[in-house]
């Protein structure tokens, strides 16, 4: 899921004064905790943008594998619904009222007609958190930051929320002109973010620059490392005669 390091060190001013304003002190890491992070008691250890602990995984969800977890979601839910579609015409159309096959047919359509509807709830509510720049223990703070702003008659303002666009972006690391696809597909590369620091809103610009010009200076230096281990034709070509 993502552990913070024992010390933060900020690459820029930007990420340097959301460092100051956001990072707090966990006192049983004892270590600097940073925003977003949250301190897990049952595997006693702080996780980088956590959402919450899963027992059915074992496992915290955060940073690194909330990706993973959401994409296990949605894959499950459309197979569900997949398996609902296809077993009604079966069932109804092509199978003897009686009979082991329609009993079969029968027993998967219920099973995953149920599984569908609860993951139509637990995957509609991350798609909720991640469309609002939210995670469920985040939620529950902002709703208590926001009935006591309204408490206060102020108007409070989630500063991580940068837009359903943007947010998706940040969450799965997917850019690009087909990010709103590439973000279901299974991928190796890790999150190339850290998870120690999260633009808000008033640095959004500053942040998806910086995030332009890392991409092509990783661009580059791929297209290098693959220039150099490429073989010399003429050479080869000597080494053959």
């Amino acid at each position: 899921p993502g552990q913070p390091p024992p010390v933060l060190r900020p690459d820029n001013l930007v990420d340097a004064e959301i460092a100051e304003r956001y990072t707090r002190w966990c006192k049983r890491c004892r270590k600097p905790k940073p925003v977003l992070a949250h301190h897990c008691h049952v595997c006693d250890r702080c996780v980088t943008r956590m959402d919450h602990h899963c027992p059915w995984m074992a496992n915290c969800i955060g940073h690194f594998n909330y990706r993973y977890f959401f994409n296990f979601m949605f894959w499950l839910w459309f197979g569900c619904a997949y398996s609902v579609c296809m077993s009604v015409p079966s069932d109804f159309l092509y199978l003897p009222k009686r009979g082991s096959a329609r009993t079969g047919i029968v027993f998967s359509f219920v099973i995953s007609l149920a599984i569908f509807f609860a993951l139509s709830c637990l995957w509609g509510w991350h798609v909720y958190l991640v469309t609002t720049g939210q995670t469920t223990i985040e939620f529950y703070n902002n709703k208590r930051e926001k009935s006591r702003s309204k408490k206060r008659g102020e108007k409070w303002v989630n500063k991580f929320d940068l837009g359903a666009k943007y947010n998706w972006q940040e969450v799965f690391d997917e850019r690009g002109k087909y990010w709103w696809l590439t973000w279901a597909l299974p991928r190796r590369r890790p999150h190339s973010m850290a998870g120690v620091f999260w633009p808000t809103r008033f640095n959004l610009e500053e942040h998806l620059d910086r995030v332009q010009r890392q991409r092509v200076n990783t661009s580059k230096s791929d297209r290098a490392h693959k220039d150099a281990g490429a073989p010399n034709e003429s050479s080869t070509a000597k080494e053959i005669v």
